[in-house]
């Protein structure tokens, strides 16, 4: 307990970078998560057949709370989780959504021993706590200001589309892994900038693009394109 203790007052008082854009990716993410799912639960309240969209039959606990903000393509990411991948005879499958999103909530069903639903709302809380550090810490990387990161985090979570990231999707996760493969390039931890981009691959499918902007960093860091420059224009020599 004592530990836990120091711990948590170490990342409210501490001034190092990484926990300074930490704290503010996680009072963000979660003002926003309150934010959005308030609206989405009212609404949900309010409409009497929901947000819409088509159910697939997976049970879920009883009540609105659940499926305030789990319509759609999360219920194909829970599908997975709970079932497995299939590929039946007639209707749709699940075989065209990619596999890290849902293990990750499946990692955390099991060890938590939660129902796929609140898993999964908190597995997108925590990729979207990820995604905003890793933006803070980029942003504030390249323009060496800190209000410049903090305004950068307003800007993205004020997006009227940003509410996907707080739902069971995969946009959060993507983002995290996307933008740590670029940040590790960028401090030319290769390995790292590769596993991550291969994960951001297994997430969604533009995750392959990934490669080719590492292989253009790598490429930059190693001087290539200076060398081209100069031999177009001896006098950068």
């Amino acid at each position: 307990m004592k530990r836990l203790k120091s711990c948590l007052l170490h990342l409210l008082h501490s001034e190092s970078p990484a926990l300074v854009s930490l704290r503010r990716a996680l009072g963000i993410a979660t003002v926003a998560w309150v934010f959005v799912f308030t609206i989405a639960f009212g609404l949900d309240l309010a409409i009497e057949d929901g947000l819409g969209g088509t159910r697939l039959p997976i049970e879920a606990p009883d009540g609105t709370f659940w499926h305030s903000m789990a319509h759609w393509d999360s219920l194909w990411y829970f599908s997975i989780v709970e079932d497995g991948y299939s590929l039946p005879e007639e209707g749709m499958a699940n075989v065209a959504f990619f596999p890290t999103y849902p293990l990750f909530v499946d990692l955390l069903r099991r060890t938590l021993s939660l129902n796929v639903y609140l898993a999964a709302y908190i597995a997108s809380w925590l990729a979207t706590v990820a995604a905003l550090w890793t933006l803070h810490r980029w942003a504030w990387m390249e323009s060496n200001k800190l209000q410049a990161a903090d305004r950068t985090l307003l800007y993205f979570i004020s997006y009227p589309t940003a509410f996907f990231l707080l739902a069971p999707y995969t946009e959060g996760m993507f983002i995290a892994l996307s933008v740590g493969s670029v940040i590790s390039a960028r401090r030319k931890i290769w390995l790292v900038a590769g596993i991550l981009a291969t994960a951001a691959a297994a997430t969604r499918v533009t995750g392959i693009i990934l490669w080719g902007v590492i292989g253009l960093m790598w490429l930059e860091q190693h001087g290539f394109f200076l060398e081209a420059v100069s031999k177009l224009h001896p006098a950068h020599r």
